[in-house]
């Protein structure tokens, strides 16, 4: 499995935010965001990639990150 991240726009109360989020490759698995920091979002990203994580565990993962 391989992850990469891309970027969103979410809108709050009426201003405009870009947020990063991580999409799995090959299959349809996408998380939108998760973090206004991409140095955060990639960190998280460069750690699925190098343990193989599958998709199916992506939400759990990234509450896990974010919430320690």
């Amino acid at each position: 499995m391989e992850y990469r991240t891309f970027k969103s726009t979410v809108y709050l109360e009426g201003a405009s935010v870009e947020t990063w989020g991580i999409e799995a490759l090959n299959v349809i698995s996408r998380l939108a965001d998760i973090s206004p920091e991409r140095e955060l979002a990639e960190k998280l990203c460069m750690q699925m990639n190098t343990y193989m994580l599958e998709s199916v565990h992506m939400p759990d993962i990234v509450e896990d990150f974010l919430n320690r």
